[in-house]
């Protein structure tokens, strides 16, 4: 969505859910000796997001020139002169400059906050292997997704299918019932990432193996999936295929800031209840 006609100080707000604004701009002030300007500090506010300069352009109905010769010329220095270097800034280096300013976060604020950046989707369930299982109430409100959810049994052994409709490179999280969040897509169940047309069954065949078995305790299991047009650049990312990661709180960050990064990237939710 593009922002428009909108006050300087409400656009990318959602910036100071993460981050300690007003200490940052005061320390900015004092390094720079001068008050970042409305402006400058929207833009800020953009990059502390992850957003690209691109992005931030398109963001708030400008031109990509003119907000990095913003940045360039007002913004970086004051953060070259607060970090004390000497050197040329790229706009993705600008969060671990100022890692001392965000705001510390648990697992399941970050993991909610991406919730909120998903559509919410149907088209990802768990299929078990002797039937597929029940949707439940499935209620359709004005203006908004219809709230699905499936139900699997403790116990049971199950595939989990994925028919978004939409090609593109997959990752695929979960969040079980202990709160715990793994890495699904790439992992030891799913090595290839790309979707044709959005399509996968997990396990996939060529990982061997047959069924996931349905463990834990009761209550909801919740799924995020990304697709983007190219794979994705995490350091992390590239261990998933070998074994099972379990991902903390500036795994999910990072993720994000992929997602803020790049219009194209799509995100899904989706969830199934766990019952006797």
């Amino acid at each position: 969505m593009v922002i428009a006609n909108i006050p300087d100080d409400q656009v990318f707000a959602e910036a100071a859910q993460y981050w300690n604004l007003p200490q940052l701009y005061a320390d900015l002030a004092i390094a720079n000796s001068k008050e970042l300007t409305s402006v400058q500090k929207k833009y800020l506010r953009g990059l502390l997001l992850g957003c690209s300069p691109d992005v931030i352009a398109e963001k708030v109905y400008s031109t990509p020139n003119s907000v990095r010769s913003t940045l360039s010329q007002r913004v970086y220095p004051a953060i070259k002169l607060l970090c004390n270097i000497d050197r040329e800034l790229q706009w993705g280096e600008v969060t671990t400059l100022l890692e001392k300013y965000r705001i510390t976060l648990t697992l399941e604020q970050v993991w909610q906050d991406l919730e909120l950046l998903a559509t919410q989707t149907d088209k990802m369930y768990p299929v078990a292997i002797s039937s597929r299982p029940q949707v439940q109430g499935l209620d359709w409100k004005f203006d908004e997704q219809p709230e699905t959810k499936f139900k699997v049994k403790l116990g049971d052994k199950i595939k989990f299918e994925i028919n978004l409709e939409v090609s593109g490179y997959l990752t695929l999280l979960q969040r079980g019932t202990s709160g715990k969040v793994i890495c699904c897509c790439p992992s030891p169940l799913a090595t290839d990432i790309y979707l044709i047309n959005g399509k996968t069954i997990l396990p996939q065949p060529q990982t061997g193996k047959s069924a996931i078995p349905i463990t834990g305790s009761y209550g909801t299991d919740k799924f995020l999936a990304l697709i983007t047009p190219q794979p994705l650049t995490l350091t992390w990312l590239k261990q998933g295929s070998e074994k099972f990661l379990s991902l903390t709180v500036e795994h999910l960050l990072e993720l994000q800031n992929n997602l803020n990064s790049n219009n194209r990237n799509q995100l899904f939710y989706s969830e199934y209840s766990i019952i006797a």
